[in-house]
């Protein structure tokens, strides 16, 4: 696809994903495509899991929207946490 973020609203623990691919094929290993979810939480909204946890439940609605299939290898997954990184403005601003 020639996308370069998707937005997912409402039913799956991400409401973003990157497609790195598309912001410079040095992004990923031959024949194969780097994907980024993005995951909002809040102390009002905390993460339901983490780590391989909350690994594998992208991983699954990643299959279940269509990203990928169930037979595509999955060749690394990891969690990194970046607090602060998704600004929300504000009405002042």
């Amino acid at each position: 696809m020639d996308k370069h973020w998707i937005y997912f609203a409402g039913d799956t623990v991400f409401h973003r994903i990157f497609i790195q691919r598309n912001a410079s094929p040095l992004c990923n290993p031959p024949g194969g495509c780097g994907l980024t979810c993005e995951i909002t939480y809040s102390p009002l909204k905390p993460l339901p899991a983490e780590g391989k946890q909350l690994i594998d439940r992208c991983i699954a609605e990643c299959i279940a929207v269509g990203m990928f299939t169930a037979n595509d290898l999955v060749m690394t997954a990891n969690q990194i946490d970046i607090p602060y990184a998704y600004v929300i403005y504000d009405h002042a601003r």
